[in-house]
């Protein structure tokens, strides 16, 4: 099973450059006060403030998506060690038998194979007729 986790966050992301906008226009914003005054300055924080809470939401739902696909791979890494778990079990027990006990419990099972074709061989002959003679 080939599966594609989607979510590639980058630092492009425009959740992250709304941030560093909004933090930017937030600390430009006393340097405009000197030559444009309040009313400019408090225009500037106020966008920037509104751009960084919205970054922040965007950041937190990357944060979610990554948290998801970071459980997924989790839960999928345990599956995979258990399935592996039982692989090497399986194969211990496979390779490590001994070969007289492997043989012998060849042979039982092939001498109740032999019965089982006698007793259906025994079967598929009688009749009505072979009955009640």
């Amino acid at each position: 099973m080939l599966v594609v986790l989607t979510d590639d966050q980058r630092a492009d992301e425009a959740a992250f450059r709304d941030v560093l906008r909004g933090l930017t226009l937030i600390t430009q914003a006393d340097a405009i006060t000197a030559s444009a005054g309040t009313d400019a300055r408090d225009t500037l924080v106020t966008t920037g403030l509104d751009l960084v809470e919205k970054g922040f939401a965007q950041v937190l739902s990357l944060e979610t998506n990554l948290g998801a696909d970071q459980e997924w791979l989790a839960r999928r890494e345990d599956s995979l060690l258990f399935e592996a778990r039982i692989l090497a079990n399986t194969d211990r027990e496979l390779l490590g038998r001994d070969q007289l006990e492997a043989a012998s419990d060849v042979q039982a099972l092939e001498t109740q194979l032999q019965f089982s074709y006698a007793v259906t061989g025994r079967l598929s002959n009688l009749s009505l007729l072979q009955f009640l003679r």
